[in-house]
């Protein structure tokens, strides 16, 4: 399962918006609108997410994404990150895709994974 979230919303996460809520990996992110949002993490994405930090020597805050270089990621570095991969697994269409259509198909996956029903259990 995946998060689907917008990439303004991602790339603007920080470490210290990492927490837990009754035992699950969440992230409180600024989302369209400028309002706050508790967005539950799929366990394989925490993670991830806590291996990328130790990684960095595991700091309590900052930009919990950044480039290379250590430089907080940005939008058009994000849409040439997709494209550049998505070449490399020889995806034809690597050129079209876009943060947004991934988007879509975290949606689409999350619909397939709940048979379309989007209530909480």
């Amino acid at each position: 399962m995946v998060a689907g979230l917008r990439v303004g919303s991602a790339i603007g996460a920080r470490i210290e918006d990492l927490g837990a809520d009754r035992g699950h990996r969440v992230l409180n992110l600024t989302v369209k609108g400028g309002r706050r949002r508790r967005v539950p993490l799929p366990p394989v994405l925490a993670h991830v997410l806590d291996e990328m930090i130790a990684e960095r020597g595991g700091p309590a805050e900052g930009p919990l994404f950044l480039t290379p270089t250590g430089l907080p990621i940005y939008e058009l570095y994000v849409h040439r990150l997709i494209r550049r991969l998505a070449r490399r697994a020889g995806l034809a269409s690597a050129s079209a895709l876009s943060p947004h259509s991934l988007r879509h198909t975290a949606t689409t996956e999350i619909l397939d994974a709940t048979g379309g029903d989007l209530r909480p259990a």
